[in-house]
């Protein structure tokens, strides 16, 4: 409980913040780092707008409301294409219900990362944008790890059900339907017979291969078109000693336009790392990372690129970007996560569109 004191401080507050002052100075520069350390791995160069026929943006997003047994959720991938004549938008939506509802919000993201890698393509096939920008890290998915619930599924019944249906799967990833294979073959497995705890196991095994095999496909056929943009990084591969991550780091100090020697990075998707059998074939690429200000007294972002990139390939895509940015920062990116946004007023209308309220669920159960 709270109670609303105006204007009036704790006297025993500021006693406290008096007394660890000097605690507090020291943690302060514990933060600190030598600048001319930071200088020496930072590249001064300012971008000139490049000419760019089309370039696109990606992004996703998500939301649910929870329901007594079930979950209502929507998930939403959009990529906008920018042409010289015309603004191209590819889209692709789902509404639907997440029963049962074990591992709610790990499950509806890895949806949303799933139809965000199917747009990406979708667009790349038929908008063919000479690069598209994807908002966050490459890298990060490849750190993720799924749930536990899968190494609980018995080998024998891992390795029944992907000779069973993994072809299905690469068939519907290669297609690239807009569907998500694997939410379907829940429904499948519900008929046989499994215990429930199996079959949800079952379910998320699928969708984390779904997840990774789609993604896979992305960047391996168009790595030299993809740039992954991320606006905050915990990364401190540059500066392992420093507290602060690297971005805060190059953000803080280093504040001329240019960016900082690139770093190449392995991302690496290993099956048996997570329990599954040799039949599930290993993925490893590289990726060159490093950080970049486009507009002096702007922003440092994170930057990936896939393969191994030398400096010159990395001024060309600062000039691609600066073309198209608007305060340091590409407006396509800026654009297309405005109108992909799910808010609670959509998921409130959503509701309403179909017919479901508390106090009907209520009823239902």
């Amino acid at each position: 409980m709270s109670f609303d004191r105006g204007v009036e401080v704790l006297p025993e507050l500021i006693y406290h913040a008096l007394e660890n002052r000097s605690e507090i100075e020291y943690k302060l520069n514990l933060m600190k780092i030598d600048e001319s350390e930071v200088l020496k791995k930072w590249l001064e160069y300012k971008p000139s707008p490049a000419h760019v026929e089309s370039i696109g943006a990606v992004d996703g997003s998500m939301n649910f409301v929870e329901f007594h047994g079930f979950i209502l959720y929507a998930v939403s991938s959009l990529a906008i294409t920018y042409t010289s004549d015309d603004v191209l938008e590819d889209w692709i939506n789902e509404v639907d219900l997440l029963y049962p509802y074990e591992y709610t919000v790990e499950r509806i993201r890895m949806y949303m990362n799933i139809l965000e890698s199917k747009v990406a393509i979708k667009a790349l096939e038929y908008r063919h944008p000479e690069i598209l920008l994807l908002d966050g890290s490459i890298l990060s998915h490849f750190s993720k790890r799924a749930p536990y619930i899968i190494r609980n599924i018995p080998r024998s019944v891992v390795e029944s059900y992907l000779k069973k249906h993994l072809s299905d799967l690469d068939s519907h990833i290669q297609n690239n339907s807009e569907e998500i294979y694997s939410k379907k073959l829940f429904y499948k497995l519900i008929h046989e017979e499994l215990d429930m705890d199996t079959t949800i196991a079952l379910a998320i095994l699928f969708e984390f291969l779904e997840y990774y095999r789609t993604l896979i496909r992305l960047i391996s056929t168009y790595a030299t078109n993809i740039v992954a943009i991320a606006k905050t990084s915990v990364s401190r591969r540059v500066f392992r000693k420093s507290i602060k991550p690297d971005l805060v780091v190059f953000n803080s100090i280093a504040q001329k336009c240019g960016f900082s020697n690139p770093e190449i990075h392995s991302a690496r998707f290993v099956p048996r790392e997570i329990g599954l059998p040799s039949s599930i074939e290993e993925f490893s690429t590289r990726v060159t990372v490093f950080y970049c200000r486009l507009e002096r007294g702007e922003r440092v972002y994170r930057v990936e690129l896939l393969g191994e990139r030398g400096v010159d390939d990395i001024k060309h895509i600062m000039d691609m970007l600066e073309s198209i940015s608007v305060k340091g920062y590409p407006y396509p990116l800026y654009s297309v996560h405005k109108k992909v946004e799910i808010t609670n007023l959509d998921m409130d209308k959503i509701k309403r569109i179909m017919g479901i309220s508390e106090r009907s669920v209520r009823e239902r159960w």
